[in-house]
């Protein structure tokens, strides 16, 4: 009677699994039991793997191949154990062909990972190693695609060093690397767990490598990008400088220079686009005012203003590109400070009399459109009846016409030259003339009320301003409205000084 029988067990572990009896009788010897251990060791490896894969599951061609491989295995070391058990073979032979059996299935388990290599190209390198698997035409695709991109990434390594990054440049770019290459092997576990298709996760490794070129890219840039924004004709727009973000330390700061610089160029970029602006809208002004001539010569006129304005600013706008170029993009910040301020003389030498010019004549036009009606309403109520509340206080407006006139001779005398930032803003109040003109007029007559009550009264040689004195002769009341609106900024500041002392002495008598 047989010392040994192999049976099927119910519920198997896993498939193919398999026991051997002993005889109860039958006592096994040393190379037997020897036997028996390997046996049982070999089926509990067996046992382990098909749980883990249970616990951790597979994209399932490769959990099909572990199981089948399984399979296999299970059915050799039957083999073996019936030939044992059939006494063909004793237990040394037995025990060897087991051990022999369990290495060979160590070595070929149907396998897909990502390894680290033994000479990695970067730091993260990786290969993906395939073991006794065949890979599908998908599963290849991708494979290939993940060794290409490492390949790129490696030689990126070599070139980046080659190229000599200085500071903390080529840590950054060699961090960009090591990111994609986890990004890859972290997609690649999400695939052999069967959470993506191979077709999926090709086309995620794409997306990481353009992520990984975006990010290499953008380290070897500067930290301010300049830009220059044409119109459809490719005339020059505008200028627009903008950093560029998640550059490394101290790489995301600028020098103190480069920062004068990008605040002048800024500024300079913003004198040029006002005075093209104001040229512009001049030109649109005169073209809807008849009595600058017919119709189709004022369009024409006003075409040919629109476009000398373009010019000019594409010319500047150009020019003060390439002062950016080299003082904030490049680090030729000195030299590009030496530029600007050649730029900014040249402009304010060909713009500087045009636009006081053309100021003067808008300040004067709207003094004449104030002064020429008071004039004239003086004149009719001087000629006119010779008393009457008009009458009386008809030194107001001769003296409201002089500070018109006068606002306009101020802007000449205050203004004899234009600094650059001067052709942007000409006045700091930014009135316009008109607006301008009144504001004077208005603050000119209540100087002209202080004269009249007698709350104030000025007295320069034979120059009186008593109401007396200001009534009786328009001249006297002429050089006073002249003199105020030559004055206006004084002016403003003693009106308001005035007012302040009589609400103080109001607040004071009501206590």
């Amino acid at each position: 009677m047989p010392n040994f029988a192999v049976k099927d067990i119910s519920p198997a572990r896993f498939e193919g699994e398999f026991a051997i009896e002993i005889e109860p009788t039958h006592s096994p010897t040393g190379s037997e039991a020897d036997y028996l251990g390997k046996l049982s060791e070999s089926l509990t490896g067996l046992a382990d793997d098909e749980r883990q894969d249970n616990s951790n599951p597979l994209q399932p061609r490769l959990a099909d191949a572990r199981r089948q491989y399984r399979t296999a295995e299970a059915a050799k070391l039957r083999l073996i154990a019936q030939e044992f058990a059939d006494a063909k073979i004793d237990g040394n032979a037995a025990a060897r062909a087991t051990i022999e059996a369990a290495q060979t299935y160590g070595r070929n388990c149907p396998n897909l990972v990502a390894q680290d290599k033994a000479a990695a190209g970067f730091a993260g390198d990786f290969a993906i190693t395939a073991t006794n698997y065949q890979l599908d035409n998908a599963e290849k695709a991708y494979t290939s695609r993940i060794a290409s991109i490492l390949d790129t990434l490696a030689s990126d390594e070599k070139a980046d060093k080659a190229a000599g990054y200085s500071g903390s440049r080529l840590p950054a770019r060699q961090r960009c690397r090591y990111e994609a290459a986890a990004s890859l092997s972290k997609k690649f576990e999400e695939f052999r767990k069967g959470d993506v298709s191979a077709t999926n996760a090709a086309d995620d490794a794409l997306v990481t490598q353009g992520i990984y070129i975006a990010n290499r890219d953008r380290l070897k840039l500067p930290l301010i990008r300049v830009y220059l924004d044409e119109d459809n004709d490719k005339f020059a727009e505008t200028l627009r400088i903008w950093p560029e973000t998640g550059l490394p330390p101290p790489d995301d700061q600028l020098s103190k220079e480069k920062q004068d610089l990008l605040v002048q160029v800024a500024s300079a970029c913003t004198v040029v686009s006002t005075v093209y602006q104001r040229i512009h809208d001049r030109a649109d002004k005169m073209a809807k005012r008849p009595w600058y001539g017919r119709k189709e010569r004022r369009e024409r006129w006003a075409k040919e203003e629109r476009e000398r304005a373009r010019r000019l600013r594409d010319q500047f706008l150009r020019k003060l590109v390439g002062i950016a170029y080299a003082g904030l993009e490049g680090p030729h910040t000195m030299l590009a400070q030496l530029s600007l301020n050649e730029l900014r003389a040249e402009f304010t030498a060909q713009q500087a009399g045009r636009i006081k010019n053309m100021y003067v004549r808008s300040l004067g036009a709207a003094a004449a459109m104030a002064a020429v009606p008071l004039l004239v309403f003086y004149t009719i109520i001087a000629k006119g009846v010779g008393s009457g509340w008009w009458y009386d206080h008809k030194a107001f407006l001769i003296a409201a016409a002089g500070a018109a006139i006068g606002t306009w001779l101020s802007f000449s005398i205050r203004r004899v030259e234009l600094s650059f930032s001067q052709l942007a803003i000409l006045e700091e109040d930014v009135l316009d003339p008109s607006v301008r003109i009144v504001f004077v007029i208005g603050l000119a007559l209540t100087a002209c009320l202080l004269f009249w009550t007698g709350v104030l009264n000025i007295q320069i040689g034979e120059l009186n301003t008593n109401a007396a004195f200001f009534m009786q002769k328009g001249s006297v009341a002429m050089l006073i409205g002249v003199l105020l609106g030559l004055s206006e900024r004084a002016l403003a500041t003693a009106i308001s000084g005035r007012a302040a002392a009589f609400v103080g002495s109001v607040g004071s008598s009501a206590r």
